[in-house]
């Protein structure tokens, strides 16, 4: 979520571009909440989660505990 003022950071021009739909049925890219912040439309697509982030980490610590690598197979 995103201040109403850190949204119109960079001008009223961008601003505009950012919350006006420009593809029918697609919605804008920010769009406001009831509390007056704004939400970047599809953000979990392009970016990592904040819960992605923390299970990925979480695994890695297991992974870090247990040597950091995997063992290689015996060939057979």
């Amino acid at each position: 979520m995103v201040p109403e003022s850190k949204a119109k950071d960079k001008g009223p021009k961008v601003f505009k571009e950012l919350i006006t739909e420009h593809i029918p049925g697609a919605g804008p890219m920010l769009e406001r909440d009831a509390d007056g912040r704004y939400w970047l439309h599809d953000y979990g697509k392009h970016q990592w989660l904040k819960s992605e982030i923390e299970e990925q980490a979480e695994a890695n610590r297991r992974n870090g505990a247990k040597g950091g690598r995997p063992r290689k197979e015996p060939n057979q």
